[in-house]
């Protein structure tokens, strides 16, 4: 009992340690490429930028990447500073505001005195890079009106960028490609569909 007790006492030093020196967490968020609109007293419509519904699989701190047999991989020590489908609403939201003439975009959850004349919604299918750098953005969207009805028919569409390294900077920004490739898609076709509804 005695011997036991120093090689018990060790033990426990050394797995003290161990827990000691786990890596520490970083933080990443995404970002809006485009410039702000500047102020003007022009009367803008008001359109609600989501909701957009994200899978399960996205909805966690962690980022998020797959292998080619398509196993997910969570990374505990490299995290979304806010949470993925808030970060992605907001983003869009401002991105398209600043590439659309006369418009206010305000993203999903709308505050309650705000109502906008139309709506961006749809489902984000996949969201993420694969082992080999391929990043991936696959979602269905669509704009309708404050009354539900069809400005722009749900579509689907499919984004790609390619992460210049393996390291969590360049997956970063290869998403963040994704984001402004989507943004770019909104914009025009919603400049379109409200030019059409004139």
């Amino acid at each position: 009992m005695n011997r036991l007790t120093p090689i018990f006492a060790l033990a426990l030093v050394l797995l003290a340690s161990a827990c000691g020196t786990s890596p520490p967490v970083h933080y990443y968020s995404l970002k809006s490429t485009v410039a702000p609109p500047a102020d003007t007293d022009t009367e803008r419509r008001i359109v609600g930028f989501g909701p957009l519904d994200f899978p399960g699989y996205l909805k966690r701190p962690q980022i998020v990447t797959r292998k080619a047999d398509g196993e997910i991989t969570i990374d505990d020590f490299r995290r979304w500073a806010e949470p993925l489908d808030e970060a992605v609403h907001r983003i869009v939201a401002a991105s398209v505001e600043g590439l659309v003439d006369n418009v206010s975009v305000v993203s999903y959850p709308y505050h309650t005195m705000i109502k906008p004349e139309y709506r961006v919604y749809g489902d984000v299918v996949r969201f993420d890079v694969d082992e080999a750098g391929n990043a991936v953005l696959r979602v269905q969207w669509g704009v309708a009106t404050a009354d539900r009805e069809t400005v722009l028919p749900p579509r689907r569409a499919w984004y790609t960028a390619r992460a210049s390294s393996a390291d969590t900077n360049a997956i970063v920004e290869a998403l963040n490609t994704l984001v402004a490739d989507f943004s770019n898609d909104v914009a025009e076709q919603l400049r379109a569909a409200l030019l059409a509804e004139r």
